[in-house]
């Protein structure tokens, strides 16, 4: 048999033209000229069941939701449709799939049908009409019962545990609408403290600093640099000071009007030697400093520039320490609102939003989009948003974000 065989077969059972006409059904991905080696029946394409049939040398699997395809929005504003991972992999495994989705639904004996028989409801009528009076649901009658029996009743004849109520639903929603709102919250306080290291005054003072310090290692190399001309100025000063000192100490003297001639003319000599010291020194001094005036110069510029900095570090530092007084009230007025909303959710959900935190999940909480997960971004297969409302905390399998 090949496949287009196997497809008239499923159509007979189960025909694909009273599906709704947007949906995906038919021989979705593969070929009918192929032959098939072996058949499977699967809900929707999952990794194991592509294991599956590749160990058991199937080739053609018939699902009832069509393979995933991920939605591409083109910078035009167009959307367009791309293979997601499974289908890829289904295709390069030269698998051949089958889909029957709201065909089985409507069909007669189909699933609407099924759930008519199996919980004995009376008097039913069709809606969601695809073709003529085929239609995706039924509604009618069933025995009076109350709202907990009868989810019980569902549980029981599903063969399932996960039935939800109006009830729950709302509940989770609010909880996790509140957990985007805490999310909101958390954001703002991250980026009002990344504010305080990273604001244009911040940025601002960094750079002065970093200005300031690269001018004292300038000066303090310019410094070493002159080295033996401080230390051979500080000789030349000491000695000047010295004479100076001397020349004063004498000139005192010679103001004693009871000086005979020789002592006058002995401190008139010693007087004309310190001098020649003083003038002397004075010289060297000169001398020295021609001989380093450009490092001398060099080193002035760098003085002066560190002096020109010192008012702008001054003043920005005392901008800052206004703007994050600012900036701690905004903090503490949103750490307040964050205790109280935390204080609204149960223990267990405080505990799952810290924990996604410490293992760093970007977006904790985000709502769907369509098919897509709003925390990653990741297009869902049908079992796997199944499988996220069915979760205890609706959580992405992923990201292990929550989705809304």
């Amino acid at each position: 048999m090949n496949v287009g065989k196997l497809l008239e077969t499923v159509n007979s059972l189960v025909p694909l033209d009273y599906a709704f006409d947007d949906d995906f059904v038919g021989l979705t991905v593969g070929s009918e000229d192929l032959e098939v080696k072996g058949v499977a029946v699967a809900h929707e394409l999952e990794n194991s069941i592509l294991d599956y049939s590749t160990k058991n040398n199937i080739n053609a699997l018939i699902t009832y939701h069509p393979p995933p395809l991920k939605k591409i929005l083109k910078d035009d504003g167009t959307e367009t449709f791309e293979d997601d991972f499974l289908t890829a992999k289904c295709k390069e495994l030269g698998l051949n799939i089958i889909t029957i989705h709201t065909a089985q639904d409507v069909c007669n004996g189909g699933n609407a049908d099924s759930l008519v028989n199996l919980f004995g409801i009376t008097d039913t009528k069709v809606f969601a009409h695809t073709v003529g009076k085929f239609g995706a649901g039924r509604y009618g009658n069933i025995s009076k019962t109350s709202n907990s029996k009868l989810k019980a009743i569902v549980e029981s004849k599903l063969n399932t545990k996960i039935v939800r109520t109006n009830e729950y639903f709302q509940e989770i929603k609010e909880i996790n609408s509140n957990l985007i709102d805490l999310q909101n919250l958390d954001n703002e306080i991250f980026k009002l403290i990344a504010e305080k290291s990273q604001g244009d005054s911040v940025n601002i003072l960094k750079n002065l600093e970093k200005k300031y310090n690269e001018s004292t290692s300038l000066l303090n190399k310019k410094k070493e640099d002159l080295t033996s001309y401080f230390e051979e100025k500080k000789s030349i000063d000491k000695q000047k000071l010295e004479n100076e000192n001397k020349l004063k100490n004498i000139l005192e003297k010679l103001q004693n009007p009871k000086l005979d001639a020789g002592e006058l003319q002995n401190f008139n000599l010693q007087k004309s030697n310190v001098e020649k010291n003083v003038n002397d020194l004075s010289q060297s001094l000169e001398k020295l400093d021609e001989l380093n005036s450009e490092d001398l110069i060099d080193y002035s510029k760098i003085e002066e520039s560190l002096e020109e900095l010192k008012p702008e570090l001054i003043e920005y530092s005392k901008k800052i320490q206004s703007e994050w007084k600012d900036l701690d009230v905004k903090i503490n007025d949103l750490e307040i609102s964050k205790s109280k909303l935390l204080n609204s959710f149960p223990e267990d959900i405080v505990k799952l939003y810290d924990q996604l935190k410490h293992n760093g999940v970007e977006i904790i909480a985000a709502y769907k989009n369509e098919d897509q997960c709003g925390c990653c971004g990741v297009s869902l297969t049908s079992s796997e948003l199944d499988k996220i409302v069915d979760s205890k905390y609706n959580q992405c399998p992923y990201c292990q974000g929550v989705v809304i």
